[in-house]
């Protein structure tokens, strides 16, 4: 038997004739099975890894038995209308009670021929079962809902305030909100605390829903399992450190003394989110190059990957209490949307200042490191090029929101040319002296417009390669009036 697989159409070509499902995830599954050599029952699929694998395709509530029953029936009627009923029987198979119940296998037999395609996914779905996230429903809107509450939770947690950051880690309405991967990182939150304040029942209580959690989502357990291992020792540590030391030191022998792989490159979580970050900055680069010939659509699709990025590398900083990695993710993704917005890939100014105002109060909770200057130079440029969102931003910086240096004020361009200075990065320089100068030139400050002048001239007669890079990016100089 032939069969061409693609679980993204929901399509099986079946000796030839193409067949589409009738129910969601008929051909996922189908395809989960033979991926994942789940092929006879001493390798059969459980039901949690069949949950997992839906739940990552985009399923947000887990598949009663009567849903199952559907799908199986379903799947059965695929093979049925084409008059392969009998293959299918032979082929598939279930645990001994139900096979809404599981576990289940297909059995490739050796004169099959199987190819699973996944190639009409767009650029964002090849890698969603990959990328962890933190709004289940990939919305914008709850994602930054969602890193405010996280930002809140760890500030209480720095503080000392356990009791205070139980409350915030505790089943609210914007929870639910949360990717299984983001809940996780909940229990493992709410079990640090409960540890520090000795709390152990609770701290056990919640070890155990995070074991439950990972086992069910592989996501959650790529980036907490190692971390829920240490934190069951460090229970038992706080529990009774005197007693249990030695069987402590032993349990964690095995995954401390291990020596990394040499058959492959080993990548820490933190790295990995360092590699997300950087992935989403290539794909506002691919934007801004191709938009322009590849079409709306296709950019939209590199947008939407570059979101994804941006939330898989925020949710690994938090995982690695990276703070100040969290707060430049924030920024970063305000600058992709903002570079979309200019290219009239979306008109929602509202959510860039959201993720700019999230950035600075990362930066301001934990008093962190003015290491890069980059947020204030992409802030400066939204306000200096895009005067039709001025308004929206003079309303946001008269409340509470916004804590931190006014892109609508002198002082902003003239810290951002001073800390470039002191940095001497010479394209942060470059930037924050054009800045100055456009904001001194629209306010008429002559002298403020000569001085960033000057300042310009010098810089591109030291790194004539920056002003390549400011002409192709469509910067406007000077010296081009």
């Amino acid at each position: 038997m032939e069969l061409r697989i693609n679980p993204v159409k929901n399509t099986v070509v079946i000796n030839g004739r193409l067949v589409t499902g009738r129910v969601r995830w008929e051909v996922a599954c189908l395809g989960l099975l033979i991926r994942g050599d789940y092929r006879d029952p001493a390798r059969a699929c459980g039901a949690a890894k069949l949950q997992s694998e839906l739940a990552m395709r985009g399923q947000r509530s887990v598949l009663n038995r009567k849903q199952l029953s559907r799908l199986w029936d379903s799947l059965q009627g695929m093979f049925k209308a084409v008059g392969c009923e009998a293959d299918f029987v032979e082929r598939f198979g279930f645990g001994l009670r139900t096979r809404t119940v599981g576990p289940w296998w297909w059995r490739v037999l050796p004169d099959d021929v199987v190819q699973i395609d996944e190639n009409d996914e767009d650029a964002s779905e090849s890698v969603r079962t990959i990328l962890p996230g933190l709004a289940i429903s990939g919305d914008m809107g709850h994602s930054v809902q969602l890193c405010r509450q996280l930002l809140i939770v760890h500030g209480t947690l720095f503080d000392g305030n356990h009791a205070g950051a139980l409350h915030l880690l505790d089943e609210c309405e914007l929870w639910r909100e949360a990717t299984p991967e983001l809940h996780g990182l909940r229990l493992l939150r709410s079990m640090e605390a409960r540890i520090s304040s000795r709390d152990f029942v609770g701290a056990e209580r919640s070890l155990k829903q995070l074991r439950e959690l990972n086992e069910a989502y592989p996501l959650a357990q790529i980036y907490l399992s190692s971390a829920s291992a240490i934190s069951e020792q460090r229970v038992r540590y706080a529990m009774s450190p005197m007693e249990l030391y030695g069987s402590i030191a032993q349990a964690l022998h095995p995954s401390i003394l291990q020596a990394p792989s040499q058959c492959r490159l080993e990548i820490d979580s933190f790295s990995r989110s360092r590699g997300f970050s950087l992935a989403a900055l290539c794909e506002r680069r691919w934007i801004d190059e191709f938009v322009a010939t590849q079409g709306r659509e296709v950019a939209l699709q590199h947008l939407r990957l570059g979101c994804e990025y941006s939330f898989a590398a925020i949710y690994g900083f938090l995982v690695n209490l990276q703070y100040e990695h969290v707060q430049y993710a924030c920024a970063n993704l305000a600058y992709l949307l903002q570079r979309a917005y200019l290219l009239g890939l979306h008109t929602d100014s509202h959510t860039i200042f959201s993720w700019y105002c999230l950035a600075q109060a990362w930066l301001n909770r934990f008093e962190l490191p003015d290491n890069t200057i980059w947020e204030y130079i992409f802030l400066g440029d939204l306000w200096l090029y895009s005067p039709e969102v001025r308004p929206q931003f003079s309303h946001l910086s008269g409340g509470a929101e916004w804590d931190g240096l006014r892109p609508d004020q002198l002082h902003f361009y003239q810290r951002s040319w001073q800390r470039a200075q002191e940095l001497a990065e010479p394209r942060q320089m470059v930037h924050a002296a054009l800045n100055l100068y456009h904001f001194a030139r629209l306010a008429t400050l002559n002298d403020e417009m000569v001085n960033a002048q000057l300042h310009l001239q010098t810089l591109f007669d030291s790194h004539p390669q920056v002003k390549e890079i400011l002409l192709a990016e469509g910067y406007v100089l000077p010296d081009e009036k």
